[in-house]
């Protein structure tokens, strides 16, 4: 029954269906509510926020819905029990025998009246009888006393294969194919009470309180005697207790006697699966029965190819990532997300590449790089890098170096990657109806696989595809492939697709469906162009032969096109485990030899790179292929052989053959000679030399005593390095001592009048000094140029006294001035010497006049002239009169810049200024004048500042300029000679 409310969501209420004109109770005793999109869920399961109640109906509000905003497309069935009920009386009854009456299946109630007992049972027959007595399969009631209770009566029903019963009817009356008989009754807690006996035997008629199903009355059946336990059994088991004995059968303690019962199986259901996957077995939580179930396989492979769930194949080229499958109703916090890229962007072809698997609190991301030229599984948990094979309480990941599989055995999920390929593999009874995504919906109906993100269909899929993006997810470049105009590509049958069809896949073709994986192979044969690109439709179809238990070695039927090359030391092989063993007994244990959830779900053969035949991989974290496992690992990862001996730092060791283990001992030692260390500062120390200690002397300057060693005039202290420390003493200099006094090698030293002395090159042989060697003073009356001989009486002999200056010109030729006087050389009036006495000394002082460059080319003739002194010459210069000269530039101010260049004027060129010496006024004349601006505009122009605000600015724009007579001002310094002194 539905009302739909379109605008606010879904209203049901019972006054909205009874206001539609449906005929309905106004206070019915029980709805039942579901939504049409999910008939097998809960109202609590959807995760909606419904009211759905007996007193109101269905209200669902799209604004309540969070951020999806939309309700459920749901449904309601009321129940409504129109009869009249009557105050009960205090009668007793008797009943009477039984009257039974057998029905075909169907809805039809049954009414029973007082004091007699009606009992409707199903069997699998279609015909109908009437019997005045109960069949040998018929479920007896006992007689018994009635009695009117004291309070209202409880009324309730057995719901069973979406049908009501009232207390004390039949339910079922079925027979399974090994002799047994189940009878199901509606007990009186509205429960379905089974009995198991052999067909043709009559079931136990042991007294029992029953109520019958009667309205207003209840029945109670009078007190037995006191029953026995079964305290033989093993534990001991009360009377009445049930118990399975085993997965097909339950106990029964009956009054002593343990009652053995077989477990009654409905005979299971053929189904048709709409993705071509056979249906497989799912047993209930007895282990024992069974039904059929489809199979949720979603796999893609290629540029890339997709098949659903329910076996919709489609083609999709995206270059982001994409939630592959997710919970629609999120109970395991599952989704698996694939993040693709354009391999080949010419044509605008994309493949995968990685794999995120969501799980709870786990994030698993699986990718395929490029390691040293071999292109190797890279697997990564919640960010940190793993070696498979890894285990964690909730989920395995092994890796076979082709493919890499997540095992979750909580769920029952399988998903595989190989870098070009993925696999998803989950259980029908846990996610049937309740994944979506480009995977689609698992519910056995291929209509619904182009389901959209917000709950509406595609007619397209590849188009759904893009509607499930992910951002901010392991995103390629995420923009849209190169516009290709559409061609018609050229006829293209390749034949490395028929290997799919062929005889290699015979064993398979029954049981995985081939046609998409040809299909797939096809087009990226000839889109691609690239032969060996057929290689991953046939690898991803050998892939899913093997989840379904099909091993096919296929690669040797390619030609060589399709070999796969393995890591170094390893080999291919088509049909290996998924975990391959090692010299590691834990890993081994772990992984291979211990049976369980995870091992259950890795039982597949399949291609993979391992080690080659004879040998066996050394360890889980390597792909080292050795002889046998009688091997000693080393801390550094690698591995001796059983009775290899080696050195390793100071010990000797040996991998014990029996324990392989590595035994090591010390190395031995030399005994060593005692050393004594009697020199200041030296200690003994102990050191390791070739892993043996050897004894030596080392200094400790702290055990150094210091010195205050003081030498005499002629000697130094001489520090020479003992052992440890430094010793002192006082050695003699290469000098001569006179007087306390220190002199030099050829140093004069003076010894007295009339004697000249000088420190010699003898040493004396005592105190290894030099010897001062003197002889008579010879007196010369020879003076040099300028100075005259005078005899002086305190001294021995005289001495040449200065009484002229001498000057030295550059021809090296010399002059003598008289003190006081100035003599000019002739050819050069720019240079004067003067002979001046200082205290009583006589200096030349040399005056040089430097004139200012002059080249007669330069002046306007007629204006040469040479100063008051002959020196220098000066005339009026050939310059660039003062003129207005151009330039363009940017302006600036406060950060802004003009829009455009401006020009800018400036005032230059010659305007006579001049400045010389004047002799007679014994200082500088000068004139002076400027070229300055004579007339001049302002402009404007427009500024653009960094925030793009504009303004105008003002400038100065000259238009004449001319020179204009101005003060000289006097400088501090003005260099126009240069005064040597001589």
């Amino acid at each position: 029954m539905e009302v739909n409310n379109v605008c606010g969501g879904d209203d049901e209420s019972i006054k909205n269906i009874i206001a539609a004109g449906y005929h309905i109770c106004s206070t019915p005793e029980a709805v039942e509510c579901r939504s049409k999109q999910f008939p097998s869920l809960t109202i609590s399961q959807l995760g909606q926020d419904v009211t759905c109640d007996s007193s109101i109906g269905l209200i669902c509000n799209n604004n309540e819905q969070g951020l999806q905003q939309t309700c459920f497309d749901y449904e309601i069935r009321v129940k409504c029990c129109e009869f009249v009920c009557t105050t009960p009386t205090s009668t007793t009854i008797t009943t009477t025998g039984p009257k039974t009456t057998t029905h075909k299946p169907s809805s039809t109630s049954t009414s029973t009246a007082p004091g007699t007992t009606k009992t409707t049972t199903h069997t699998p027959t279609t015909t109908q009888t009437t019997t005045s007595q109960p069949p040998t399969t018929s479920f007896t009631i006992i007689t018994g006393t009635i009695t009117n209770p004291k309070t209202e009566p409880i009324i309730c029903f057995c719901h069973y294969e979406q049908k009501y019963f009232t207390v004390g009817s039949v339910v079922y009356n079925v027979s399974d194919h090994d002799g047994w008989c189940y009878i199901g009754v509606c007990n009186d807690s509205c429960l379905v009470e089974s009995i198991s006996t052999h067909c043709g035997t009559t079931p136990s008629t042991t007294p029992k309180t029953t109520h019958l199903p009667t309205i207003s009355q209840t029945t109670e059946i009078p007190t037995t005697s006191q029953q026995k336990n079964c305290d033989h059994d093993i534990p001991p088991r009360k009377n009445g207790d049930v118990w399975v004995y085993n997965k097909c059968t339950n106990a029964t303690c009956v009054n002593g006697t343990v009652i053995y019962e077989h477990v009654h199986c409905k005979t299971p259901k053929e189904i048709t699966c709409e993705n071509n996957q056979p249906a497989v077995k799912v047993y209930d939580d007895s282990g024992c029965c069974f039904d059929y179930v489809c199979q949720c396989i979603c796999y893609g492979w290629g540029d890339p190819h997709y098949v659903t769930f329910d076996g919709t194949y489609y083609g999709f080229q995206g270059n982001c990532s994409y939630i592959l499958v997710k919970e629609i109703l999120p109970k395991y916090n599952f989704s698996v997300v694939i993040d693709n890229f354009y391999c080949d962007a010419r044509d605008g072809l994309s493949c995968p590449q990685s794999l995120t698997v969501y799980y709870q609190s786990y994030e698993i991301f699986m990718t395929k790089k490029d390691v040293d030229g071999v292109f190797t599984n890279l697997n990564y948990v919640n960010g940190k890098q793993i070696i498979p094979a890894y285990q964690t309480k909730d989920f395995r990941i092994t890796d076979n170096g082709i493919e890499t599989l997540v095992v979750i055995p909580t769920i029952d999920a399988k998903i595989s990657f190989t870098g070009m390929m993925f696999a998803i593999y989950l259980p029908w009874n846990i996610f049937s109806y309740n994944t979506e995504g480009q995977c689609g919906t698992c519910d056995n109906n291929r209509t619904d696989d182009c389901l959209l993100p917000n709950g509406t269909i595609d007619s397209s899929c590849p188009d759904m595809a893009h509607y499930w993006h992910v951002a901010d997810q392991n995103n390629s470049q995420c923009n849209p492939p190169p516009v290709i105009v559409p061609t018609k590509p050229p006829a293209c049958v390749p034949s490395i697709c028929d290997v799919i069809e062929s005889d290699v896949f015979e064993q398979c073709h029954g049981l995985v469906d081939h046609r998409p994986f040809v299909e797939g192979c096809h087009f990226d044969v000839c889109h691609i162009g690239e032969i060996t690109i057929g290689c991953t439709s046939i690898q991803a179809y050998a892939d899913e032969c093997a989840h379904a238990g099909v091993c096919i070695d296929w690669r040797i039927s390619t030609n060589g096109t399709c070999d796969f090359t393995c890591p170094k030391h390893k080999v291919y092989q088509a049909c290996g485990p998924q975990v391959e063993p090692t010299c590691n007994v834990g890993y081994n244990v772990k992984f291979i030899q211990t049976h369980n959830e995870f091992s259950k779900m890795e039982d597949i053969r399949w291609g993979g790179c391992y080690c080659p035949p004879g040998t066996i991989l050394k360890s889980p974290s390597s792909n080292t292929c050795i002889s046998n496992c009688d091997i000693c690992i080393l801390p550094n990862g690698e591995w001796k052989e059983a009775n290899d001996t080696w050195v390793s730092g100071c010990q000797e060791c040996v991998c014990d053959e029996n324990l392989l283990e590595i035994q090591c001992n010390q190395l031995p030692c030399e005994q060593q000679p005692a050393l004594t260390c009697n020199q200041e500062g030296e200690v003994v120390v102990v050191e390791t030399v070739n892993c043996c200690p050897q004894e030596k002397c080392e200094c400790d300057t702290k055990r150094c005593s210091s010195s205050n060693l003081t030498c005499s005039v002629g000697f130094e202290r001489d520090m020479t390095m003992g052992p440890c420390c430094p010793i002192y003493q006082c050695v003699p200099k290469d000098v001569c001592v006179s007087n306390n006094t220190e002199y030099q090698p050829g140093a004069n030293v003076p010894m007295g009048n009339c004697q000249t002395c000088v420190c010699g090159d003898k040493v004396d042989a005592t105190t290894n000094q030099r010897i001062i060697e003197c002889k008579p003073t010879e007196c010369d009356h020879t003076c040099p140029q300028g100075y005259e001989y005078q005899a002086m009486s305190e001294q021995c002999g005289g001495k040449c006294v200065q009484t002229s200056c001498v000057v030295r010109l550059r021809d090296n030729t010399t002059h003598t001035i008289q003190p006081g006087s100035i003599w000019t050389p002739p050819g050069d009036k720019c240079l004067r010497f003067e002979c001046v006495k200082i205290i009583d000394q006589l200096i030349t002082m040399e005056v040089q006049t430097v004139c200012p460059d002059f080249n007669s080319e330069d002046c306007i003739p007629g204006t040469e002239v040479i100063a008051p002194d002959n020196c220098c010459h000066h005339c009026t210069s050939k310059t660039k009169s003062c003129s207005v000269t151009n330039s363009k530039v940017f302006l600036f101010k406060n950060g802004c810049k003009s829009v455009n260049e401006v020009e800018i004027t400036t005032c230059g060129g010659s305007c006579g200024t001049y400045a010389m010496y004047s002799p007679e006024a014994n200082t500088m004349e000068r004139s002076c004048s400027c070229c300055l601006e004579v007339s001049t505009t302002k402009k404007e122009v427009e500024m653009i500042c960094p925030d793009g605000t504009k303004f105008n600015h003002s400038y100065l724009h000259i238009e004449n300029c001319g020179c204009q007579r101005t003060a000289c001002g006097t400088p501090e310094v003005t260099p126009v000679t240069s005064l040597n002194a001589g």
